[in-house]
């Protein structure tokens, strides 16, 4: 392939240039940001369909969980009823959000 057979596939609009290696250089910046874009989307679907993932398995954990103390049964008996549960919320922590005593409440 020639420098004008590439410049008319990736710009067509200055196939029409006196200097061809302007047109070449051209086409390449406009190749350059392609690639730019193609990789930037594949980047955003990565991310996504692991974030997708993760919250889909923490989700299962989450209402498991929530499955498991909600059922009514006497306190304490979740140990005995469903063990994974028991020791995830054993391990699981929950951070404090201590109120501002300026900001009135609704």
């Amino acid at each position: 392939m020639n420098s004008r057979n590439i410049v008319m596939v990736f710009a067509p609009n200055t196939t029409q240039t006196v200097d061809p290696l302007t047109a070449l250089m051209y086409a390449v910046k406009v190749m350059n940001v392609m690639k730019m874009l193609i990789t930037k989307t594949l980047e955003k679907e990565k991310q996504f369909h692991s974030l997708r993932n993760w919250k889909q398995k923490n989700t299962k954990i989450f209402l498991q969980l929530n499955t498991t103390l909600a059922s009514g049964e006497k306190k304490g008996d979740e140990g005995r009823r469903n063990p994974q549960s028991f020791k995830i919320f054993k391990r699981t922590t929950f951070t404090r959000h201590f109120r501002d005593a300026s900001i009135p409440r609704p």
